[in-house]
């Protein structure tokens, strides 16, 4: 799954398995006719949370926590993501309290109540020192002074890790600030004006209150909402390109677009007097950019550049930049906005959004900081590391019999199966790099030093290969997050040490522990689901299914695509199958592991019977204590248009559905969950 997700958790998981009372279908496939359903005067350790009265077969999780739904205030965290919060804020507050020369540092900023919003925005300015452009060049010579300090607007020339599993320099879009493409993505144009106007204005007042005070408060609130339309066109532009790609541009269902970059060729070299423009060549020439490095060669950025051609063509006819100049000094402060006091001296300092603020723009720096408690939290790695190589040891089982794939698909996916690494909790090495901060820096001087210095970290990336950079994770991921997440490039997964804790991976809370660990074995289906297909055991874009399979997979993705799409995103919205498909086989195949691994290891403790099938049914319904969650109507419009992972309700109703024991265990022969036998996609 990707990193950094939009809302609270990229790569938890839920369920999916198709299960036997007693018998394991690796061991018989026939359908059997299994256990009765739940005697009335059976009791679950969550029983107070379960609602009765709602049938299985209509709504398990409403089923399973259904009291709990109407009695829980609105946006109340639950199980996992509450626990998950207890944990963001311990690691927190050790970071707060440490007696780490640079956390002290940031604190003593954190607390600085001399700081104004005005000496800040004025100091970042002085820093950047931007000057006004009076054409193409200007514009283009303005953003490589930039790009040593951090910031790439309009157009960034950043060392990404490419195709080839190397470092290199890629040319693309400008940054973007999360604030505005959360906007974007709900198609909140007012707000995202809103937000410009507000970043603008900041500026002014830093550089021009004495004009801004002459003028008709009506009138200044109309120029500069006028100058942050034309900003938003930009930014929609950029937007549009990259995260706002229509669905239907995926080649493979659930796949997003693979970006397809060329070597440049020979650099063209600009004649003294010429004009710039924002073209391939005048971009390289400007930013110096050698024959080794890479351009974004996709249609979607080739427009884009072709839009700021038009842009700087209107602004050259008028004989004005003003656009291009507010653009500049805007983009930096947009990324910067939440590392300004309070606008009122008055107003509580914002210690915990500064320092999630830092945890998101400098992951390394955090993890420096946080290590020994991230260490000291992660009690369960020996665990999981356990469990994850049996769930590696069944799914390696289950190959061997899928229906799907060819002998030759086999060998490939057991090939990529034992050559994917685990990478259990807070790693040994880190990146080595230290930090320095100015002791008279103030906060927005201190993240702007650490962006310079990120800067001159990656660029040392330059021309190495990921497999000689084991350690890479430390500068790119923040540990300390709730997240857990399969690096498709390295063929790696991460367990984080949120789901190592003694919270949410219990020693002595059995049933809770098995369901979390499906979690493990939903990042191990990551490397085969809909995305996973096309990379190979190295990570790199190779797809190795062969044709037959591929159509088998397909058809059996389109199958599982049509089961979401019946269920409701919130009421009124039907489900978007296609957009969560590579999340909704990994919740499948995450189940499959976990739920066979329980079932192994209950019959080996000597379960049987009526007592096996009261196990399993506390397995199903632990599943849904896992993603424990009520979110209000906003809040499920939002995850529906910005992520990938179906709701939670989905996550659990979706994948019991396919399987079959699920129906004996708790009885369903009908309802509106009700899927037939033959119906059941059977992928993993």
């Amino acid at each position: 799954m990707k990193k950094n997700s939009l809302w609270m958790m990229t790569a938890i998981l839920c369920c999916g398995l198709t299960f036997t009372s007693c018998v394991d279908n690796t061991d018989n496939p026939v359908q059997p006719q299994g256990p009765s359903g739940p005697a009335a005067n059976e009791t679950y350790e969550n029983e107070a949370w379960m609602d009765r009265n709602t049938k299985p077969g209509d709504n398990f999780y409403e089923f399973a926590l259904g009291t709990w739904l109407q009695t829980a205030p609105e946006r109340d965290q639950g199980y996992i993501f509450g626990e998950g919060e207890k944990f963001t804020n311990e690691v927190r507050q050790y970071v707060l309290t440490s007696s780490d020369p640079k956390a002290q540092h940031l604190v003593r900023n954190f607390n600085d109540r001399k700081r104004t919003r005005g000496s800040e925005v004025e100091a970042m300015l002085k820093v950047l020192n931007i000057q006004k452009p009076n054409s193409a060049a200007d514009v283009l010579s303005e953003i490589n002074k930039m790009r040593d300090k951090g910031y790439f607007p309009l157009v960034s020339s950043k060392t990404d890790l490419l195709a080839n599993h190397e470092f290199n320099i890629l040319v693309t879009y400008g940054n973007m600030s999360p604030t505005l493409q959360r906007h974007l993505a709900l198609k909140e144009k007012d707000k995202a004006v809103g937000f410009i106007s507000d970043v603008l204005t900041e500026i002014d007042l830093a550089t021009n209150l004495d004009a801004i005070a002459a003028m008709d408060p009506t009138a200044y609130v109309s120029a500069v909402t006028a100058r942050a339309e034309n900003i938003y066109k930009i930014e929609s532009a950029i937007y549009a390109g990259t995260s706002g790609q229509p669905q239907e541009l995926k080649k493979v269902p659930g796949l997003a677009p693979v970006l397809e970059m060329k070597t440049t060729s020979q650099i063209a070299s600009r004649r003294a007097g010429e004009a710039a423009n924002f073209d391939e060549a005048s971009i390289k020439a400007v930013f110096n950019i050698d024959e080794k490095s890479y351009f974004d060669d996709s249609d979607a950025f080739k427009n884009y550049l072709k839009y700021l051609r038009d842009v700087v063509a209107t602004c050259e006819q008028a004989k004005d930049y003003q656009l291009f100049y507010d653009y500049l000094r805007y983009q930096p402060l947009s990324l910067l906005m939440n590392y300004l006091p309070p606008v009122k001296t008055t107003d509580e300092t914002p210690v915990n959004t500064y320092y999630a603020q830092l945890t998101n723009d400098f992951p390394l720096l955090m993890n420096q900081l946080a290590k020994d408690k991230l260490k000291e939290l992660s009690v369960g790695a020996e665990t999981c590391k356990k469990m994850m190589e049996d769930m590696r040891t069944i799914f390696r089982q289950r190959l061997q019999t899928l229906d799907w794939l060819s002998d030759a698909g086999r060998a490939k996916a057991q090939n990529k199966l034992d050559l994917m690494t685990f990478g259990i909790g807070f790693p040994d090495k880190m990146v080595n790099k230290e930090y320095t901060l100015k002791d008279d820096n103030t906060l927005i001087l201190d993240a702007m030093e650490l962006a310079a210095q990120n800067v001159a970290l990656n660029n040392s990336l330059r021309f190495q290969k990921i497999e000689d950079l084991p350690d890479y994770h430390t500068l790119t991921t923040w540990y300390g997050q709730v997240n857990a997440y399969y690096d498709t490039s390295a063929n790696s997964l991460m367990i984080l040490p949120v789901f190592l804790t003694n919270s949410i991976f219990p020693v002595n809370e059995e049933y809770m522990r098995y369901a979390t660990s499906m979690v493990f074995g939903h990042e191990i289906t990551h490397g085969f689901d809909s995305n996973g297909v096309h990379y190979d055991e190295q990570g790199l874009y190779n797809p190795w299914l062969l044709p037959d399979d591929k159509l088998k997979l397909e058809a059996k993705q389109e199958q599982l695509i049509e089961l979401y799409n019946r269920l409701e995103a919130y009421p009124g919205q039907k489900a978007n199958g296609t957009k969560t498909l590579a999340e909704n086989m990994a919740d499948y195949g995450g189940i499959e592991l976990s739920y066979a691994l329980f079932k192994q290891d209950m019959k080996a403790k000597g379960l049987s019977g009526a007592e096996f099938d009261h196990a399993c049914r506390e397995y199903f319904l632990h599943l849904a204590k896992l993603w424990q969650i009520k979110l209000t109507l906003e809040d499920l419009k939002e995850q529906y248009l910005n992520d990938s992972h179906s709701r939670g309700t989905n996550r659990v109703n979706g994948i019991v559905t396919l399987m079959d024991e699920w129906y004996q265990l708790f009885d369903v022969k009908d309802g509106k969950l009700f899927v037939e036998p033959e119906k059941r996609v059977k992928i993993w």
